[in-house]
């Protein structure tokens, strides 16, 4: 989440450092009291390190997209097109028209009078609240669905899908409102009802070099308690990122000594970076139950997963887009996508991820301008080529605490 507060709410002033003071510690605990894991960012070098880490499916620009500065914009827009989620509320300004695609509006102005939500979407509590913070602003909406409007009838609350992925507006200062109204249940079960509703699917394909997280439940169906070893073993080119419990890392082996209660159940949580090889693995889980000194196999599974990663995906891409019989206008853009294509293969090669960062950016807008064909697969796979080369990108930096931006762990 990137938190920005602008002075008196004007869409080109610098960032109020005490609001912003105010916000962060605030959001922190309201979005872990509804259970919602997240990292809370101020500054474009920080939301640009732990968006391109891979770790997030969801990127909420809080108070203005001014921060994203570069191609951090066209970053964002095309992380939800690939099936990822952007929401966005507050203060709109520059930087934003970049982001209006994804969550399906037109921006309108900021007139005066939209002062009260009255909740419309089913999947929406019933209701209606005053907004506080900065000035609401008005939409068009293009793409996106109402599911909320101010008293004026326009809309305040919208989403939308866009490509493969979802965007969500709040056309008001959601976080302002948040803090005037901190133990309002119909604000909270707002914003948790919007943010399950365009919850990213768990995408079947991982690119290379992917952060994937993964769950494991173990159930006991005994009336007395038990021990048992849970054992994950990872395929050559997998490393553990994260796990809860803590695990007993012994090479390419993760072990988790649980003790489950009387008819209990517990979920392992782990999260694993994939291998940049592109291939079909598994990952072998084996359960054994300990009684004093002897252990007992007590079943086995395989998590699968598939890896699509930079050594098949832009080659295929280029060959894709090359193949396409078009019309003289749709093929100049299609040669063009192609040719950046190309200069961000020749900078993926020598490691120059920034240059190939922009040359993808550059290819998707191109592939928008063919018309005569469906082309939402193609940017696609260039969107998914962008991800890998972004978590390159990350793989390369300095650990923190060094000077930003560096990989948090």
């Amino acid at each position: 989440m990137l938190v920005s507060c602008k002075q008196n709410g004007a869409d080109d002033a610098p960032d109020d450092a005490a609001c912003v003071a105010q916000r962060v510690p605030f959001l922190d605990s309201y979005l872990s009291s509804l259970g919602i894991i997240h990292r809370i960012v101020t500054t474009t070098l920080d939301f640009k390190s732990e968006m391109r880490s891979g770790r997030y499916d969801a990127y909420w620009i809080s108070g203005g997209a001014d921060k994203l500065l570069d191609d951090l914009a066209e970053e964002v827009r095309e992380a939800a097109f690939r099936g990822e989620t952007l929401v966005m509320d507050g203060v709109h300004d520059q930087r934003n028209g970049d982001l209006d695609d994804a969550v399906g509006i037109d921006f309108r102005g900021k007139p005066a009078g939209l002062d009260t939500v009255t909740l419309t979407g089913a999947m929406l509590p019933a209701g209606s609240f005053a907004v506080s913070g900065t000035k609401p602003i008005r939409v068009r909406l293009t793409t996106g669905v109402r599911q909320a409007v101010f008293n004026s009838g326009d809309p305040a609350i919208a989403t939308n899908a866009y490509g493969y992925g979802n965007g969500l507006l709040f056309a008001f200062d959601l976080t302002g409102t948040l803090m005037a109204q901190p133990s309002s249940t119909l604000l909270q079960g707002t914003l948790d009802g919007a943010l399950a509703f365009v919850t990213p699917a768990v995408p079947t394909t991982v690119t290379g070099g992917a952060y994937v997280p993964l769950s494991v439940t173990i159930e006991n169906d005994e009336p007395v308690a038990v021990n048992v070893d849970v054992t994950a073993t990872l395929p050559a080119g997998f490393t553990l990122e994260a796990g809860a419990p803590p695990a007993i890392v012994t090479g390419s082996t993760v072990t988790w000594h649980v003790a489950l209660p009387a008819n209990g159940k517990q979920t392992l949580e782990l999260a694993v970076r994939a291998p940049t090889a592109s291939g079909s693995y598994s990952i072998a889980l084996a359960l054994t139950q300990i009684y004093g000194s002897t252990s007992v196999p007590d079943g086995t599974a395989t998590i699968p997963v598939v890896v699509s990663g930079l050594d098949g995906g832009l080659p295929a891409v280029i060959a894709q887009l090359q193949a396409l019989s078009l019309t003289a206008a749709d093929n100049a853009a299609r040669n063009l996508a192609v040719s950046s294509l190309q200069t961000a293969s020749t900078a993926i090669a020598a490691a120059r991820w920034d240059d190939a960062i922009g040359a993808l950016v550059a290819a998707d807008a191109k592939i928008g301008a063919i018309n005569a064909v469906d082309t939402k697969a193609y940017q696609a796979a260039v969107d998914n080529v962008m991800k890998e080369v972004e978590e390159r990108w990350w793989a390369a930096l300095p650990a923190c605490p060094a000077a930003a931006p560096c990989r948090t762990p």
